[in-house]
């Protein structure tokens, strides 16, 4: 570790044996060439990110070590579940032929309503309507493993009932010339008995807080070689695809990021920046935001929260 007044570093070495799945997978990565990655400027920005790695060697040991911990959430019984299981890792397998190396993305502060995301990410793509069609089989198989999973608990008698619904719509909407998919998947929790009609009301409030009231909403376009994808509404997905096309600058170009990406180890696999003031922000945002909607509407207050600025 190295500790000085601007930069804190840390360094860790990881020792994996040779063979092993972690081995092939921290072989699967490669040094990134370029951070230029068609990602929109973000003056709420939470935290960014960049990699590159090779999807067909990666997806092999990837099932292997994560395949059996996923299963141990799913009890045998439930057959329909590991069907899911085996089809969702099907898909996957698929990605090498759609996917390229490179990958990005930005989680900025969430406005109002929006719920607790909104996330641009950006992938390299071989063949753009390939992958589409791998996003249109992954997102109800996504609903369907969520299902599965939340079938599990460790509290007496089991936890809340979750209901999920994915759908998924090719070509719902055109922004910016492109036509653009539409993902969206409604998280609710099923009345519990004997639960009292306050404590559901307060459950549906923060479910709402967390994921929006109208559920998780991805767009999906691509754009030449760059597949998009925003969780964010359709203003920022004109500005995700207008950067996506080069129309726009790269969030990598902004002086403060690129700043911050200077300092990290050339070569480097992955590299990522952090705010965080946003981070700080945004999680208290959230917790007044839980608790306002808990309120009587005579006692609910403006937020006395006030957004920082990117660098501070």
């Amino acid at each position: 570790a190295d500790l000085k007044p601007d930069l804190a570093s840390l360094t860790v070495a990881l020792d994996c044996a040779s063979g092993s799945q972690l081995a092939q997978i921290a072989g699967a990565s490669m040094p990134l060439a370029s951070l230029k990655s068609g990602l929109p400027s973000s003056s709420s920005l939470i935290f960014a990110g960049w990699g590159k790695m090779d999807w067909a060697k990666i997806v092999g040991p990837g099932q292997a070590l994560v395949k059996p911990l996923l299963e141990t959430l799913i009890p045998a019984s439930n057959v329909e579940g590991r069907k899911n299981l085996d089809a969702m890792w099907a898909v996957w397998t698929e990605a090498a032929a759609a996917m390229g190396n490179d990958f990005a993305m930005v989680m900025g502060i969430p406005r109002p309503g929006q719920g607790m995301y909104d996330i641009t990410e950006t992938f390299t793509v071989k063949d753009g309507e390939a992958y589409r069609k791998l996003m249109a089989k992954a997102t109800p198989l996504s609903g369907e493993m969520t299902k599965a999973f939340s079938s599990f608990s460790m509290l007496p008698g089991g936890g809340p009932t979750m209901d999920i619904r994915s759908d998924y719509k090719a070509s719902a909407e055109t922004i910016e010339g492109l036509p653009v998919d539409i993902s969206r998947t409604k998280i609710e929790f099923a009345a519990q008995p004997g639960m009292p009609p306050e404590t559901q009301e307060a459950m549906k409030q923060m479910t709402e807080t967390m994921y929006g009231k109208e559920g998780m909403i991805s767009r999906i376009a691509v754009a030449g070689k760059t597949a998009v994808m925003c969780m964010g509404g359709k203003d920022a997905m004109a500005r995700a695809i207008k950067a996506a096309k080069g129309q726009t600058p790269d969030l990598s170009s902004d002086p403060k990021i690129a700043a911050a990406l200077a300092r990290a180890p050339k070569g480097s696999s992955f590299v990522g920046v952090l705010s965080l003031p946003h981070y700080a922000y945004m999680a208290m945002s959230m917790m007044e935001r839980s608790m306002s909607a808990m309120m009587p509407e005579g006692e609910k207050r403006e937020s006395s929260l006030k957004e920082p600025a990117l660098g501070d």
